[in-house]
């Protein structure tokens, strides 16, 4: 079957069927896509037109009723399809009239067999060239952009979006108007001389001016304009925009420009602005203020020899500068350095910056300083005391080692030291995260202060460690036990945490003891993932029991190791003491519950809790219980 898209349909109009048949036959050998439904008559022929498409007529000249030049007027009243005359009979004067009465082309008949291969050509051209045209077209009725051609001024062709842009009801209302009618009275002539020296190409091809609408409003247009020959004529194709709105807001950027200097001057934070070589153009008072320094004594100096940075440093800035101006202009994270004031005092400052495009001024740097000596003075007393605690809790746990006490109480005095090291790793996240991000300075301490608490509150209890492992129970939300010890313990950088918490179920245990399960299995999970990953907390709910399950991507404990993972004191752990997990494991027994690992070396491991529900009819809500509502 023949490519639909390669057929050609022709109408052939003919009173002599015996033509028909020889130039069928021939022409199918010549061009296979060319399809022939033959008429006898032009009457036959509009009534088939009427019924079905067809992508060309061929007709003859002579025919009973109606010639050729007569049936072809006809046809043109209605449709543009491509027509060829095609005749044995008739000169020179009938071709002429042929293409008056808008006849596409006009072939004589011979009786060589080159001729018809000529005539199959001439088809194919003809409905191709038609095609085209017909394609062309579309796109430019179709475009959002205005598309005219203009000859002497005058308006020969303008497509609907133009007409839209002016405020026309159809572009048929534009052809034959002198552009320079659409033009305010004080600006045409300007644009007269523009139009004379643009047919002589001696402007540039993208133009901006106004043009009055329809209803008399003025709007902003943009042209561009190539010089084209239309019928052998000089003539403009012109695409045009309407940027009305775009110039809106450039003179509002304008107005605005003096009320952001305004801003920029009253700004708490040194804001400093910078050529593409590092040339300061700008400082505001609040940099003048923090540096001790006077504006002429920085304004059109490369920042590298800025006296408030430490020549130490000078190479670093010089790489960062490079890299800043080939990557995307802007700082990823904001950059603490070290600077130094006009009175020789040093301090931190901490640093953003942003590549900013002006437009048709180009681009500048815009930098925007803070000084941060004081947070940093904070976080290194806050460093300084938590090494403090921490040394203080090692002394107090080797000390009840050291003793000759009841073994039990050596055990547990090295439990205290297990359990103490997770308020201080999450004093040590706490602080990490005020350096990279200081807006959560606030949020931090508190958390800081808690984890302090929590130690506190673990040495205190310490004379209780050698009674007897009671249980304090009360019915607890396990969903909402989760969610606390998730916002207690900080996630370290490059670990993911991904929750499933969809639970309502309830358990009766000790809130604290297994809390601290909760949290050694989270903290466990942490360190078996130093080189980050992803971790999962899930709860799964059955009409009896739940099951809360810890998965990490982490190494995964080997055979060897998983034999006595909940003895007491078995650890792989550098500075581990062995008694997270027995704890963990001892807890859960004493709830009726169980806990069980499945692993995998260089795949991740699964520690999963199993705890019985309590019954929603036996649920006790009281002022102690933590159910959400």
């Amino acid at each position: 079957m023949d490519d639909p898209l390669l057929t050609i349909r022709v109408l052939h109009v003919d009173d002599e069927e015996y033509q028909f048949k020889t130039v069928t036959t021939l022409l199918k050998e010549i061009d296979p896509a060319i399809n022939f439904t033959l008429v006898l008559s032009p009457r036959e022929a509009f009534e088939l037109l009427k019924k079905s498409d067809f992508d060309c007529v061929v007709t003859d000249f002579k025919m009973e009723g109606m010639n050729g030049l007569d049936f072809a007027k006809e046809i043109r009243k209605s449709s543009k399809i491509p027509i060829i005359l095609y005749t044995g009979q008739g000169g020179e004067e009938v071709a002429e009239n042929a293409f008056l009465v808008g006849i596409d082309d006009y072939i004589r008949k011979e009786i060589n067999i080159g001729h018809y291969q000529l005539l199959a050509k001439r088809i194919r051209n003809i409905v191709e060239r038609r095609n085209a045209e017909q394609l062309y077209l579309k796109v430019i009725e179709e475009a959002k952009d205005g598309v005219s051609i203009v000859v002497d001024s005058k308006i020969i062709y303008a497509n609907n979006a133009l007409s839209k842009i002016i405020g026309y009801d159809s572009s048929k209302e534009l052809i034959g108007k002198n552009i320079l009618e659409l033009v305010p009275i004080d600006n045409r002539k300007s644009m007269n001389e523009r139009v004379i020296n643009r047919f002589k190409s001696d402007l540039p091809p993208i133009f901006e001016f106004n043009v009055r609408k329809k209803n008399g409003s003025i709007i902003t247009i943009e042209t561009s304009s190539s010089l084209i020959n239309h019928n052998g004529q000089k003539a403009l194709l012109t695409f045009t925009r309407d940027v009305t709105e775009r110039k809106q807001i450039e003179n509002s950027l304008e107005k605005s420009e003096e009320r952001f200097r305004s801003l920029m001057n009253l700004a708490p934070d040194g804001i400093v602005t910078m050529d593409m070589r590092g040339k300061v153009k700008y400082v505001n008072p609040s940099f003048l203020k923090l540096s001790g320094f006077e504006e002429e004594e920085v304004t059109g100096i490369s920042f590298l020899k800025l006296k408030t940075l430490r020549i130490v440093d000078i190479p670093k800035y010089t790489k960062m500068f490079a890299e800043f101006l080939m990557g995307d202009g802007s700082l990823e994270t904001p950059l603490e350095f070290r600077w130094q004031r006009k009175n020789g005092s040093k301090g931190w400052a901490e640093g953003h910056a942003k590549m900013v495009n002006l437009g048709a001024s180009g681009k500048e740097i815009l930098c925007i300083v803070r000084d941060i000596t004081e947070r940093k003075t904070l976080e290194e007393d806050l460093r300084v005391y938590s090494k403090q605690l921490e040394q203080l809790a090692d002394e107090k746990s080797q000390k009840l080692l050291a003793s000759e006490q009841l073994i039990v109480t050596g055990t547990i005095a090295s439990s205290l030291g297990h359990d103490l090291r997770g308020p201080f790793n999450t004093i040590r996240n706490a602080v990490y995260l005020m350096q990279i991000r200081p807006e959560q300075t606030d949020n931090m301490l508190k958390i800081i202060d808690n984890s302090v608490n929590t130690s506190i509150k673990l040495l205190d209890e310490l004379r209780d460690r050698t009674k007897e492992f009671v249980l304090e129970k009360e019915d607890v939300e396990i969903a909402e036990l989760i969610h606390e010890v998730q916002c207690e313990n900080l996630v370290p950088p490059k670990i993911r945490l991904n929750t499933n918490l969809d639970s309502t179920a309830v358990v009766n245990v000790d809130r604290g003891k297994m809390k601290r399960v909760f949290e050694n299995l989270l903290r466990n999970a942490y360190e078996a993932m130093p080189n980050g990953g992803e971790i999962s907390i899930s709860i799964k709910e059955k009409r009896e029991d739940v099951t809360i399950d810890f998965t990490d991507e982490g190494t995964g404990i080997p055979d060897n190791v998983m034999r006595n993972l909940f003895k007491p004191f078995m650890t792989t752990k550098e500075n581990g003491t062995g008694l997270g997990l027995s704890f963990c494991k001892k807890t859960v027994d004493a709830h009726g519950g169980t806990i069980s690992v499945k692993s995998e070396v260089g795949v991740g491991t699964t520690f999963s809790v199993f705890l019985n529900k309590v019954p929603r009819s036996e649920v006790a809500f009281s002022s102690s219980t933590k159910l959400r509502k």
